[in-house]
């Protein structure tokens, strides 16, 4: 079992972590904390889970990180995926209607 520590997840001086994301927003939305929600907020993909591996040092599995990697991409292709919405406000019902 091969382990990636929390600073390679996230953008680190200049450098695109494994997560494409933010620090504050890694441990915010991605990362399994208490109190929090089960899934990373408006997808179906469980949270990130850490380890301890040192007094200070937290890190998570080589295969939890894909986990989540992979289920972000396959509900962002699902979305995408989905068939458009009808017209957001009722005024704009008829978009080609003219006045």
């Amino acid at each position: 079992m091969r382990f990636v520590r929390v600073n390679r997840l996230h953008h680190y001086k200049g450098r695109d972590g494994d997560l494409g994301v933010g620090k504050s927003k890694l441990f915010k939305d991605i990362v399994e904390r208490p109190g929090a929600g089960p899934n990373i907020p408006g997808t179906d993909v469980p949270r990130l889970k850490l380890t301890k591996i040192g007094e200070k040092a937290t890190a998570t599995t080589e295969a939890e990180r894909d986990r989540v990697i992979e289920g972000l991409r396959r509900w962002s292709e699902q979305a995408k995926n989905k068939a458009p919405r009808g017209p957001r406000h009722p005024d704009r019902a008829d978009a080609t209607q003219t006045r």
